[in-house]
Parts: structure tokens; sequence; C-alpha cells
């Protein structure tokens, strides 16, 4: 009710705060689906539905890395950009879902039409990524909706060269992170 009278005494949802964030981008991170749905009713809801935060992260990262399907479904249901990458990296929503080790926002953003080819700036693709984290579930689902196989001679030559997308993954998946 509170969304719903902020939106009819004119307030923007657009507006965004110190970090970025739109009011979208909180719903998505405090999982409430009733204010997402309201922020995202007509008219103008398109306009903001792909805006970044100051991190590069849009609604769907943010819902994506808290793991809900729901939101996800809902976001995705409005339109969101299924491919659109984080500006650090490169990463889609099904790397950060990967990255995530959830596969049930993976196989819904497989359903949706997310590209399982997808690169990060460096080439990795979602498969490649998965191969390298403890959810065996997560590679087959990528291979059953077409992901190839990686080129293992694109590699990095050491342990080195990873070490950047190795700590985000520490910080993404070790419950520190707050978007």
């Amino acid at each position: 009710a509170s969304v719903r009278s902020l939106r009819g005494a004119g307030a923007g949802r657009g507006l965004q705060e110190k970090g970025g964030r739109t009011a979208l981008h909180l719903a998505c991170r405090e999982g409430r689906r009733d204010c997402a749905r309201h922020l995202l009713a007509p008219p103008g809801a398109r306009l903001y539905l792909d805006c970044a935060n100051y991190d590069g992260f849009t609604p769907l990262h943010v819902a994506v890395l808290q793991k809900d399907v729901e939101m996800v479904k809902l976001l995705l249901g409005a339109g969101a950009d299924l491919d659109k990458a984080e500006p650090s990296c490169g990463r889609s929503p099904l790397h950060l879902a990967v990255e995530a080790q959830c596969p049930e926002v993976v196989e819904c953003l497989l359903r949706g039409g997310a590209d399982p080819g997808a690169r990060m700036y460096v080439g990795y693709t979602p498969l490649y990524s998965a191969l390298h984290r403890p959810d065996r579930r997560i590679p087959q689902l990528l291979r059953d909706f077409g992901s190839q196989e990686p080129d293992w001679d694109s590699e990095p030559e050491s342990p080195d060269d990873a070490s950047d997308d190795e700590y985000d993954d520490i910080i993404i998946n070790s419950g520190y992170y707050k978007n």
C-alpha cells in the first residue's frame, strides 16, 4: 500500500540512492515481490527495468545474486534483459547464477532464453565457470540448453591470472555481498 501511495503522490521510480540503487533494486535485494510488482506496473516501468546501480548491477543481477527464483521470473516477465553484462568482468545474469551456485536460477534463465554461450571479457562462458565450481548439476543444465564445451587451450596459464575472478567468486559466495 505504501508503494502505491508513493507512486500516486508522484514519487519517481528512477530515483537512485547513494549507491545508485533504485526502489526496484532494493525490492529485489530484500525479496519484496509485492513492491516489485507495483514498481513494474505501467506506465513507464520498462524505463527502469534495466537501470544499473553504481556497481553496474541491474535489478535482475541483484535478484540472481539473491538466488530469488520468483523475483527472477517476475523481472523476466516484465522484459528484463537476460544477457545484460555487468561492467566489471562482463558477467551476464547466467554467469552470476553459475557463480552463486543456484541451479534453479540457472534453469529459470535458460528457459527464459538466456544465451548459454555468453562470454565474459576474458572469454569465459557460463559452462567454463560451472566446471570450476562444486555443483555438478549446473554444467549438465548448461549442456542440456546447448552450451558448448570450453576451449581448454584458452585457460589462464597460471593461477595468478584468474585470481581476481576467484576473489569475486569468494566475495559473492561468502555471504558478505550486499548489493
